[in-house]
């Protein structure tokens, strides 16, 4: 009876740290920043890269696999993605509309952070 007991909490054990790892949260007192590159796209199809750099309080750079949230208000961008070495960059893609899109990132445990990028017929 005691060796099925082992095995079950073996088990439990196994399971609970696979879980953890895929809701990885940033510690207490991470700062954020972001930056678009560039910051006047054309319209139609083109793209700036949105990086997402985040260092915990001590100023090293936060662990890798910290999932990063994005959103826009305008064009279209990647979901989500995992930092690596303290950063994490996507791409912000244009589709046609001028405007100005509103880019947010959102990482658990530290909170948001925005940026802009402004989508224009000019720039070419």
């Amino acid at each position: 009876m005691k060796k099925i007991s082992l095995f079950v909490l073996i088990l439990l054990i196994v399971f609970s740290v696979s879980c953890i790892q895929d809701y990885l949260i940033a510690p207490e007192g991470t700062t954020l920043s972001i930056t678009a590159k560039p910051s006047v796209i054309y319209y139609d199809n083109d793209y700036s890269i949105i990086t997402v750099t985040a260092f915990e309080k001590s100023g090293r750079p936060i662990r890798d696999g910290i999932t990063v949230y994005f959103y826009s208000d305008l064009g279209s961008i990647v979901e989500e993605a995992k930092t690596k070495n303290g950063k994490v960059s996507v791409k912000l893609y244009s589709t046609g509309e001028a405007g100005t899109a509103n880019v947010t990132a959102t990482m658990p445990g530290a909170g948001e952070v925005s940026i802009q990028v402004v989508f224009s017929s000019d720039v070419r």
